[in-house]
């Protein structure tokens, strides 16, 4: 056999399989993208969702934190009144009005 038949049977073979192979690639890696940004949109969505979940969680645990301080401090201060009367229920016995309310009604 002829080496320059040789070569250019070979450059034949080459370009019929670079000419098959590069274009069955990009549709590959076409398919690929087409199937996996549908994918990630979906992802993107579900953690801006996820992350207005949280920012809602944590403004009710701050409202509930607060909360809990107020009725923390408001007992407390019923503490401290009832405190106060049992240890000068002889004084206040002896007023004609009755203590003050041990903390600002709600």
């Amino acid at each position: 056999m002829d080496p320059m038949q040789l070569v250019r049977d070979l450059a034949v073979a080459v370009i019929t399989v670079v000419g098959v192979i590069v274009p069955t690639v990009l549709a590959g890696k076409r398919e690929t993208k087409a199937a996996v940004t549908p994918t990630y949109d979906k992802l993107q969505t579900q953690v801006s969702s996820l992350w207005a979940r949280q920012d809602l969680q944590v403004a009710t645990i701050d409202a509930l934190t607060k909360r809990v301080s107020l009725l923390e401090r408001r007992d407390e201060a019923w503490q401290r009144g009832w405190d106060d009367l049992q240890r000068n229920w002889p004084d206040w016995r002896k007023h004609d009005t009755p203590p003050p309310y041990p903390t600002d009604k709600l």
